[in-house]
């Protein structure tokens, strides 16, 4: 017992641990996109526990109890998938079958520890098989998956996130409630400190072996980043994301077949009703309550708006908010432009001052100076 030191690298891995743990969590318990939000409640808790190694070790704790060799704290397989396992689940993409086995090798990762933590009771036992075959064979193998695995989960979740956020325009008219910048940052945050990872790595396996203390600032960084993640999620993510249409080749062709006229006709009667109706007056419209409405498919309302009207969904809601709130603007002066921002559809003040300037050119408050001095 006299190795223990509880350090001062030791508490400050804890203070950011220990707050980790809480949001992983706190985003475990939520009832909103719950299994999106237990995946990443995972990936949260196993770089937590990924960081044990480090803790106890600054703290003696391998020098006091050398039995802990090979406790199964490695996870950095598990993190990849994870968090790609999140992605796919908040943007509402059934992952292909192949995706699933992709935690293969954190099943591996976590039983190879296991297995060589409880079948070796002595330490010296643990220590012999360490130099003789676990930094030979199995280290430079599970970072060269680690490396490959992480890579590719990243840039599959780019890759989902860009194609999220460019469909979402199609179905939502309020996109801003459905905010992916966090996560988008999120990645990129994590392609960097992979690449980081990678340069370390391959520094401490061909030039100089790294102690600890050498590889402290990279993991302090990465625990930081993982947290603000878990955090920006509990921010973010307070009610369902929207699903988009992934149309197949059979639905695109489909459609394709379809009588021009009846498509035409189709625009002409979204335009229609979108002026009686007046549905952009719901903040939260989507394209799948249109469709509802008219009694059709969002496949047939996106094909009108694109082909016909060459708007997206988003565009023509929000272009319709506009023309609504110019009108209620000289009609009902005693209101608030923030009232009459919220009776026209526009979920918020920032939202309803983009579109407007994006239509007008000017402010709302300008706009409605320039016509006080028209008249």
């Amino acid at each position: 017992m006299e190795y223990i030191d509880t350090s001062w690298r030791t508490a400050l891995m804890l203070s950011f641990v220990l707050p980790m743990w809480v949001v992983a969590l706190a985003l475990a318990i939520r009832d909103i996109e719950t299994i999106a939000n237990r995946y990443l409640a995972a990936f949260i808790f196993l770089y937590g526990l990924n960081l044990a190694p480090q803790i106890i070790g600054f703290s003696g704790f391998y020098q006091a109890f050398p039995w802990l060799t090979f406790a199964p704290f490695n996870n950095e397989l598990w993190l990849g998938p994870l968090l790609l396992a999140h992605t796919f689940s908040l943007l509402k993409m059934p992952p292909r079958s192949i995706y699933k086995w992709f935690f293969l090798p954190g099943v591996v990762q976590s039983t190879y520890y296991f297995i060589a933590f409880v079948s070796m009771p002595d330490y010296k036992d643990k220590w012999a098989f360490n130099d003789a075959f676990h930094e030979i064979y199995f280290v430079p193998l599970e970072l060269a998956v680690g490396v490959l695995l992480s890579l590719y989960c990243i840039w599959k979740c780019w890759q989902l996130i860009t194609s999220y956020q460019a469909r979402l325009v199609n179905v939502q008219s309020s996109i801003e409630s459905f905010d992916t910048q966090w996560l988008k940052r999120a990645i990129i945050f994590f392609s960097v400190l992979t690449v980081m990872w990678i340069l370390f790595e391959s520094y401490n396996q061909l030039v100089q072996k790294m102690t600890y203390v050498d590889q402290f600032g990279f993991y302090i960084l990465f625990a930081a980043i993982v947290l603000w993640s878990g955090i920006q999620a509990l921010s973010h993510i307070r009610e369902p994301y929207p699903s988009v249409r992934w149309l197949t080749d059979e639905e695109e062709n489909e459609v394709s077949q379809q009588q021009d006229d009846h498509i035409a006709s189709l625009a002409e009667r979204i335009l229609l009703e979108l002026e009686q109706k007046q549905w952009f007056r719901r903040s939260k419209l989507s394209i799948n309550d249109i469709a509802r409405d008219l009694g059709t498919n969002e496949t047939y309302v996106s094909r009108a708006l694109n082909n016909y009207l060459k708007k997206n969904f988003n565009q023509l809601v929000n272009e319709a908010r506009v023309d609504y709130a110019k009108q209620t603007m000289q009609q009902r002066t005693k209101e608030s432009l923030l009232e009459i921002a919220f009776d026209s559809g526009f979920a918020s003040k920032a939202s309803f001052n983009r579109w407007f300037k994006q239509c007008t050119g000017m402010s709302p408050s300008a706009w409605l100076a320039s016509q006080s001095e028209v008249i």
